[in-house]
């Protein structure tokens, strides 16, 4: 079993955050996500607001850089999944947008930045990172859910291929949702985590150390400071 360069920093807790709107000029700066040049998402490209699902879906199929910012206080709701295109940044405007029963694939693309989103109720993965040739993936102040109506049991709030490589997940929200992180073939490294399912992704051996530098708080004190600091960035 050969291991992915992934880095996950991932909490899960059952309370939603309060966000602020994420700065769309900010580059991943924590985990797998900062090597390999960076992931800068749609920086330097166009930054757009798109305010309805359809022009949401217009505005990340394609692979030219830019931002888009998806207006808040509004519920899109759907069916299926939408595809992300290579150079995107998805930043929710505060409080959070709210996609109802429509989820991310992001398919041998690289580049892509997914913040500040509530996801829910997806009949399959909220967000599905995979193919043999996507680098460069950071997802950021997510909160993916799901209730006993809408596949609880199967829904995975991150579905990632083992040959993913460059990708940082953290904070994100998990809420109701029995498979937070399924890396399928593949395994993960996870440190200092705090998830109220269990992640049924195999753990790396060994996993002593990882190639950048990052620092820890304790454990008992994760939710106070990602409550604290979310939005901050």
């Amino acid at each position: 079993m050969r291991p992915s360069s992934i880095g996950f920093s991932v909490l899960s807790v059952l309370a939603p955050l309060v966000l602020a709107t994420p700065n769309a000029n900010l580059a991943a700066y924590i985990g797998y996500a900062t090597l390999n040049g960076g992931t800068k998402g749609g920086i330097g490209g166009a930054t757009t607001t798109v305010s309805s699902l359809a022009a949401l879906k217009t505005a990340i199929t394609d692979d030219t850089a830019r931002v888009v910012m998806v207006a808040a206080g509004k519920e899109y709701s759907g069916a299926g999944e939408l595809k992300v295109g290579a150079n995107k940044s998805i930043i929710g405007i505060s409080p959070g947008p709210s996609l109802v029963g429509v989820g991310h694939r992001v398919q041998d693309k690289s580049n892509v930045i997914i913040r500040n989103l509530k996801i829910s109720k997806v009949l399959n993965d909220a967000i599905g990172v995979q193919g043999t040739s996507v680098r460069n993936v950071w997802i950021d102040q997510c909160d993916l859910s799901s209730d006993k109506d809408h596949d609880k049991i199967t829904m995975t709030a991150f579905l990632i291929s083992p040959t993913v490589h460059n990708m940082s997940a953290s904070p994100n929200v998990f809420s109701n949702i029995k498979k937070p992180i399924f890396e399928a073939g593949g395994c993960a490294t996870a440190i200092n985590n705090q998830n109220a399912t269990p992640n049924t992704a195999p753990a790396c051996s060994p996993a002593a150390s990882v190639p950048y530098s990052y620092s820890t708080i304790a454990l008992s004190s994760v939710v106070s400071h990602v409550t604290a600091n979310a939005g901050t960035h």
